[in-house]
């Protein structure tokens, strides 16, 4: 299997999860970054079968042109628990202890992205709110600027890691930003 590309910090594949991940070796990973099709939008089970370029791209967006579309993003919760349990166990698999999952949901699929992880036969260790300061106006409604980063570390952490990690957004630029412990007097 070839690398889609590849340096000296980071190999990437592309293919189905499922067919990349039984190629790859146990404990080979040091970290799980994903953003899996969230399979939610739309408010209605017809709104989910579209091209989720038309759901998840605006109008006046300059990059909707560029954005290719993907299959998946139409499962309901059943069937996206059970794919996403499926990857997460070959994900758990691959990666070395003392490693980090982090997987990005939105507010309709934090429940059951929760429950795969652990189906998945990880530990569910927290979630980090990832405020992006915008989100699609829904009038009456409380706005919806936050999707969430659900994670884990299987094993031990390394003594070398800064546990104390936050992301933070402004505007269009985004970022993560670690802060050292303090210390206790």
């Amino acid at each position: 299997m070839d690398p889609y590309y590849q340096d000296e910090r980071a190999t990437l594949y592309e293919g189905d999860a499922l067919a990349v991940l039984a190629q790859l070796p146990t404990g080979s990973v040091d970290a799980l970054i994903t953003d899996p099709p969230y399979s939610s939008g739309g408010m209605f089970r017809s709104d989910r079968t579209n091209d989720p370029t038309a759901k998840y791209v605006n109008s006046t967006n300059t990059q909707k042109l560029s954005v290719e579309t993907f299959s998946g993003d139409n499962r309901d919760q059943r069937g996206y628990h059970y794919w996403a349990a499926l990857w997460l166990a070959e994900c758990l698999r691959i990666t070395r202890p003392g490693g980090v999952a982090m997987l990005f949901t939105n507010w309709r699929q934090l429940p059951t992205t929760t429950d795969a992880l652990q189906s998945g036969g990880w530990m569910w260790r927290g979630i980090i709110p990832w405020h992006k300061g915008t989100s699609h106006p829904d009038p009456g409604r409380f706005q919806a600027h936050c999707e969430y980063i659900v994670w884990d570390q299987p094993g031990r952490c390394p003594s070398t890691a800064t546990p104390n990690a936050s992301l933070a957004s402004t505007k269009n630029h985004h970022r993560a930003t670690a802060n050292t412990p303090h210390k206790n007097l």
